[in-house]
């Protein structure tokens, strides 16, 4: 029994310090040796000692340094992200009511729906609405709302920058849905790590995206049960 212990461990590490690239980091890291020999009698004892003291030795070097965390944690995918926009949305759905419900006397719920589909900027619906109430021209609202949404040009191609390996639609797919929220979330996660999956940050942005939309259109219809 207790030999059985140090074999396993033994196969353990002789596994891993042959076919995962995890303790060959450990091992350029801590300097300690990753190795696999036979030996008999005595030795054989010696062996399994040293084995396990510089397994422990290695394993504990890592924590202390945070490298375990790192190299074991699983990648974060798409529910992660969503899971990670959750205050963003509660904040959206709440804002999105008071969007639609001021915007409920001039558009309908479709219409805002659709607005919020394709133009979805808090801050550009909301000047939208009020150029809509005083009849402004088609040009002057455009203008507004890309003058008003022009900073998440910026904030896109910054964040592009930790995604230089993802394809073009990808890159496309996660711009068109970035906000000022969505873009917090990104570099918070990105004071924990130094790699984020786009699969993560489409759940972040889809999450606000479909929250907001939610918000406003139920904004809206609520709004119409409102008395003038």
């Amino acid at each position: 029994m207790l030999l059985g212990i140090p074999s396993c461990l033994l196969l353990v590490y002789w596994y891993l310090g042959t076919k995962s690239k995890i303790v060959y980091k450990l091992h350029r890291k801590t300097g300690l040796p990753v190795f696999f020999c036979s030996c008999q009698s005595a030795d054989f004892v010696l062996f399994y000692e040293y084995v396990i003291i510089m397994f422990a030795v290695t394993v504990w070097k890592a924590v202390a340094e945070g490298m375990i965390s790192e190299e074991f944690m699983k990648e974060k995918g798409f529910w992660e992200g969503a899971q990670a926009a959750m205050p963003t949305a509660l904040g959206y759905i709440s804002i999105g009511l008071a969007c639609g419900i001021i915007g409920s006397p001039y558009v309908t719920p479709v219409e805002m729906g659709l607005m919020s589909l394709f133009v979805y900027a808090g801050s550009a619906q909301f000047a939208m609405i009020a150029l809509i109430t005083v009849q402004a021209p088609v040009a002057a609202i455009a203008m507004t709302v890309f003058l008003i949404n022009l900073r998440l040009f910026l904030l896109s191609l910054h964040a592009s920058t930790y995604f230089r390996h993802t394809s073009l639609w990808q890159n496309i797919g996660m711009s068109s849905l970035l906000t000022d929220e969505t873009y917090g979330v990104l570099m918070g996660e990105l004071v924990h790590t130094d790699k984020v999956n786009p699969m993560w940050m489409h759940g972040n942005n889809l999450n606000s995206y479909l929250a907001w939309f939610v918000g406003t259109v139920v904004g809206t219809a609520l709004g119409g049960l409102l008395p003038n």
